[in-house]
């Protein structure tokens, strides 16, 4: 599941949620606007994309599909990374030693804080210094579950 928000004046505007299957269709769903690009399909993982029916107040139910999104899937992925998996979020790659982005990587000992500034993660390691590449959490399929992986694997 990926997430766009979208605010004015600091007030929550749009949000579009966009669920994708391990097959690759992929739907839209809420009023916000959201473009893939090909590279953005291509490392998602996306082959069909279609606009699904709008609801109301889609920015309190989509924060509910990814609190379950993350409860039905955190047992697998702490599973597969205990068997030695990688666990692919789209921008990033996580295994038990190593977050990897799409140019940089660097182990879990060597990252200190995540943090964020207008949508875009940032891994800091010591001296404030970005240790991996930086992405919009738009890009990041799943963030609820990612972050929480990150945080475990940090420790």
């Amino acid at each position: 599941m990926l997430r766009y928000l979208s605010t004015r004046n600091g007030v929550p505007w749009d949000a579009r949620y966009t669920l994708l299957d391990p097959q690759g269709a992929a739907v839209n769903i809420g009023p916000g606007t959201r473009v893939f690009l090909k590279d953005e399909k291509r490392a998602l993982g996306i082959t069909s994309l279609v606009q699904g029916a709008l609801f109301l107040w889609p920015d309190v139910w989509g924060e509910h599909i990814l609190r379950a999104v993350t409860r039905a899937q955190l047992p697998k992925a702490l599973a597969a990374l205990e068997r030695g998996g990688t666990v692919d979020f789209g921008a990033y790659k996580v295994d038990q030693h190593v977050l990897a982005g799409r140019r940089h990587s660097a182990p879990w000992s060597q990252i200190t804080e995540i943090s964020s500034y207008s949508g875009t993660l940032i891994f800091n390691g010591s001296l404030k210094r970005t240790t991996v590449d930086s992405a919009d959490l738009q890009s990041i399929a799943n963030p609820d579950l990612f972050l929480r992986l990150c945080r475990h694997l940090m420790g």
